[in-house]
């Protein structure tokens, strides 16, 4: 019998096994044992890989919530303290359960908080609950004792329970009692001793159902040696689901962990890492402490609980908490768990366990783990522990792990078991095919439809009830039984059978994939022409095996004439079918079409004309032999002729060229005249040529109109077809600056420049050199202004304006003559002023004048200074002085007060020319008007030319300073006057 792994079989396979034999459910129940101390923080964490709503409640007492938790997310529910869901009464039932349902598949979790005082634990959804249960506590501390609790599911359900140690306020050690629970009641028993080995199993005394059960200690040091105490509390897994093959992996930051091992049956041999055999009889323990990852196996069913050691063992942030292993046996593919924190625990760890070959297929939230430890003693398997953050995380792999979490804080802890399947193991139901034995765990083959299957029971295990249900509507009583499906599907198979020591029907579950074959032969047209070919395609099979000696699913024919084909089909689980299908074979017309033109701009035609038959179909709908198309992309038509029923086709392309789209793109779509812009034609067809309407070619053109005007382009592509464009550059005119002037005088800021702007559009900016932004320019000195002028289009002109200042008058005199006697003392100024309108003489001697050009007569010898100080209307003032020399004999010398250094030869040279004159003191300087030098000699002989630096000076007065004493008497004089530069 052929194999094979259907994907659906897979997906439906898994979807049951998750809604029968996980820790994922969408019934619960819970309750929480005494604590160290009250009060506690009683918490319910649900969490779901598709997203869940339902309701937290306890019906005892009334109280519900309602929650919502989103795919592969959690919450948190806190049951109020008022409702005092903390078990505090031994011996008494209470109405005291926590019931969880979802309408979607949850994992829950419980934790039982306390501050320096906590654990949690992983809850069992109803469907994974049993009737048989052993106890697994830890050795009890002074007055916290060990402890469990049983929950019923159902109504009036009767429990026995046998404790290992004597009951507080209850029966001694290993003396039966009943209790009779119902659905959500709850029922404590406590013991100063170890109630480790206790059993609670349902009985029939009234009614018999499975119920759940949570134990561990209000407080216990682990191991006993060690402080500090704290709660343990986990929910104890049924008889049933205990394996024989553990791994335990150490738990971070602790140098060594605590384990305990419990027997099931009678004559139990244990061996912890192939060491020497541990024999154990049903309820009895073993206790050991474990430093490295273990291998656990028995020859027997056992429960192994992993023990966080106290503080002081070796003096970490920690505390004890107990987890209830899973075993190989029970590895689970995928699980959303939560790492929730407490007010003092803070770190996070969970520690996984695979095959050593399939750790990477082990994801953790979405990505693959590195690090990896083998077990030393069973290199199959692998181990990683890690730390992680607080809040919610997705273990996933194909190939199964087992997984526990946890978390330290000061002086406190919690650990839990992260989720695992919890399906009857100890039971086998052998699936038997064409003498080929499968078990159900590892069956996942398709199966024929009326194949008949034999089903057989393991009886090994004492089971005994066994009955059957085929899941589709048939049913079998017996060990061994065969049965077959008549139609294709996926079914449910159901051993039930009852346990021995059990009062409860039990139950394994497996799918069957049932196939039936229907194999069909379609033609793509069972009627063809001569020559032409037909595809045959098989369906309805994995494999095909045709007449024509082709083994492919669909092949292609040629028949001359009329043919009869057959296929056979078989698919993967060899199951088989045969079809058969006739082509019928008839002569052919030849069919030529052609295209005028074949290639075409958008938006034009082109005639298509056919040949060779009587009649014409086109897939354009038309029947005649020449047709007219218009179409806007490549097109290939197809023509079918028809001749005596028999058709021929032929197909023709008509190639459409797009029309390029064209657009201009203007540097400036406004300018101002006497500006450019720059056009750019664009295409969406690469290798386009433009003309532009001024007759100008390429595809950038700079333009500098006067006017506004419109340009338009047109774009041509290779295949000829054309598109145009236009924009429009509106060109405005700038404005114009109309402007007088009013000199100023005198180094005054009296001058104006009033401006009139003309033209452009206003309003208008001004922007003056000097910094002003008004049209006019009032009360400035003499001197170059420059002025921008910008309208509101922006345009601009500019000009530069020069305010001149107006002369100034120029004070000028000659004395006749400037040195005389007092024989002769009268002196005659002739003014040489020009431009003044107001004249004041100062003699030197105290006396002064306003004439024009006075006669002075000095009454006394000496020298005198002469001032001549002259004026304007504007107020603008001139001087210009000279010394007159009164001698008492006769002694004279000349300084003329102007010279024309022109290079005409005449009038080149200012000098001194006189009598008695002593050449050895002489000295003369030359000052311009603001008192800087720019002339000195002491040689009487050389004169100024008018330079200075060696470039002449501009026209206009200077001063000069004269020294030099007389021959006859050396008397010193000291002449000071002013002489006029004229070109």
């Amino acid at each position: 019998m052929k194999k094979f792994l259907l994907l659906f079989a897979f997906l439906l396979n898994f979807l049951n096994l998750n809604a029968q034999y996980s820790t994922l459910g969408n019934d619960f129940w819970v309750s929480f044992m005494q604590n160290y101390n009250v009060p506690t923080n009683c918490i319910i964490y649900i969490t779901s890989p598709q997203g869940a709503t339902g309701t937290v409640s306890m019906p005892g007492s009334g109280w519900s919530q309602d929650f919502t938790v989103g795919a592969n997310a959690s919450i948190g529910i806190q049951i109020p303290a008022a409702q005092n869901p903390n078990i505090e009464n031994s011996n008494v039932v209470l109405n005291k359960g926590v019931h969880v349902v979802s309408n979607n598949p949850i994992a829950v979790y419980a934790a039982n908080q306390r501050n320096a005082s906590s654990d949690a634990t992983l809850v069992l959804p109803v469907q994974a609950l049993g009737d048989q249960y052993m106890i697994m506590s830890y050795t009890v501390l002074s007055n916290n004792p060990s402890e469990f609790i049983i929950i019923g599911i159902e109504n009036n359900t009767s429990i026995q329970i046998i404790p290992k140690a004597a009951v507080i306020g209850g029966v001694g050690a290993n003396v039966p009692f009943d209790i009779t629970l119902n659905a959500g009641e709850v029922y404590m028993v406590q013991s100063y001793g170890d109630l480790t080995g206790s059993t609670v199993k349902a009985t029939n005394l009234n009614s018999c159902n499975n119920f759940a059960v949570f134990a561990g200690n209000k407080c216990a040091n682990v191991p006993t040696t060690c402080s500090y105490c704290d709660h343990l509390y986990e929910q104890m897994l049924p008889l049933k689901t205990w394996g024989k093959n553990y791994i335990t992996s150490p738990l971070m930051t602790r140098s060594s962990d605590q384990f305990r091992i419990l027997a099931m049956e009678n004559s139990t041999s244990i061996q912890i890492n192939g060491g020497t055999p541990i024999n154990l009889n049903a309820g009895q323990y073993y206790e050991t402490s474990l430093s490295q990852a273990s291998f656990i196996t028995s020859n027997n069913p056992i429960s192994v609980a992993q023990y966080s050691q106290g503080t002081s063992c070796d003096n970490v942030t920690s505390d004890p908490f107990m987890i209830i292993l899973s075993p190989v046996e029970q590895f689970i593919d995928n699980i959303v768990f939560q790492a929730f924190s407490t007010s003092v625990i803070n770190q996070f760890y969970t520690n996984i366990i695979t095959k050593t070959a399939n750790t990477n297929l082990v994801t953790l939230d979405g990505s693959t783990l590195t690090g990896w430890s083998t077990v030393p003693s069973n290199n199959l398997f692998s181990y990683i522990r890690i730390n992680i953050d607080q809040g919610t995380h997705i273990l996933d792999s194909d190939s199964g792990f087992t997984a526990i979490v946890y978390g330290f804080g000061n002086v406190d802890s919690y650990g839990y078991l992260a989720g695992a399947n919890v399906k009857a193991l100890q039971i086998e139901l052998s699936i038997v095919i064409n003498n080929d034995t499968i078990p159900y765990s590892l069956f996942h083959d398709t199966i024929c439809n009326n194949q008949l299957i034999t089903f057989i029971a393991d009886t090994s295990s004492h089971i005994y009830n066994i009955h059957w249900d085929f899941g589709d509507g048939n049913t079998a009583n017996g060990v061994n039984i065969s049965h077959s499906y008549q139609s294709s599907g996926t079914y449910n198979l159901t051993m039930y059978f009852t346990r021995p020591e059990s009062c409860m029907e039990d139950s394994i579950s497996t799918f069957l994939n049932i196939n039936d074959i229907s194999v069909q032969i379609t033609p793509n047209n069972p009627q063809i022409c001569t020559g032409n070919s037909i595809v045959l395609n098989g369906s309805g099979a994995s494999t095909y095996s045709w007449s024509t000696g082709d083994s492919t699913a669909s092949i292609t024919v040629t028949p001359n004439a009329t043919t009869t084909y057959t296929v056979t089909g078989t698919n993967g689980v060899g199951c088989s079918n045969t079809a058969t299908v006739t082509i019928t074979v008839s002569s052919s017309p030849t069919i030529n079409v052609t295209a005028t033109p074949s290639s075409i701009c958008s938006g034009d035609t082109s005639v298509l004309t056919a040949s060779g038959a009587s009649s014409y179909s086109w897939s354009t709908g038309d029947s005649t032999a020449s047709i007219t198309v218009t179409p806007n992309a490549t097109t290939t038509y197809t023509v079918t002729g028809t001749n005596a029923g028999c058709t021929g086709t032929a197909t023709i392309s008509v190639t459409v060229n797009p029309l390029p789209t064209v657009s201009i793109d203007p540097s400036q779509l406004s300018i101002c005249i006497g500006s450019s812009t720059t056009l750019i034609a664009n295409s969406d067809i690469p290798v386009t040529s433009f003309v532009w309407s001024n007759n100008f070619t390429g595809n950038n053109i700079t333009i500098a109109p006067s006017t506004s005007t419109t340009y338009s382009v047109t774009g041509t592509t290779n295949e000829g077809c054309t598109g145009t464009a236009e924009v429009t550059i509106t060109v405005h005119p700038l404005p114009t600056i109309h402007y007088t002037t009013t000199q100023s005088h005198c180094g005054q800021s009296d001058g104006n420049i009033i401006t009139n702007v003309t033209g452009g559009i206003p309003p208008y900016v001004y922007q003056w050199s000097n910094g002003a932004n008004s049209g006019n320019l009032n009360n400035i000195s003499a001197g170059n202004y420059n002025l921008t002028v910008i309208d509101a289009n922006g345009c601009s002109s500019s000009i530069s304006i020069t305010l001149t200042e107006a002369p100034m008058p120029q004070a000028n005199f000659a004395p006749k003559p400037q040195i005389t006697t007092i024989e002769d003392p009268i002196i005659y100024f002739e003014n040489y002023s020009t431009g003044a309108s107001f004249y004041e003489w100062d003699f030197g001697d105290g006396n002064i004048s306003t004439e024009y050009s006075p006669t002075y007569s000095y009454t006394n010898p000496g020298e005198y200074h002469v001032i001549l100080l002259v004026s304007d209307e504007y107020g603008c003032v001139d001087t210009v002085g000279a010394n007159i020399i009164i001698k008492e004999e006769a002694s004279t010398f000349y300084i003329p007060n102007a010279f024309t250094p022109n290079g005409n030869d005449l009038n080149e040279l200012f000098n001194i020319k006189g009598t008695n004159i002593n050449p050895n003191t002489f000295e003369m300087r030359i000052y311009d008007r603001w008192g800087k030098q720019l002339f000195y000699t002491i040689d009487i002989n050389q004169g100024w030319d008018g330079t200075f630096n060696g470039q002449l000076v501009k026209s206009d007065s200077y001063v000069y300073v004269i020294k030099f004493a007389d021959l006859e008497k050396g008397e010193f004089h000291n002449l000071i006057g002013k002489v006029l530069v004229i070109y």
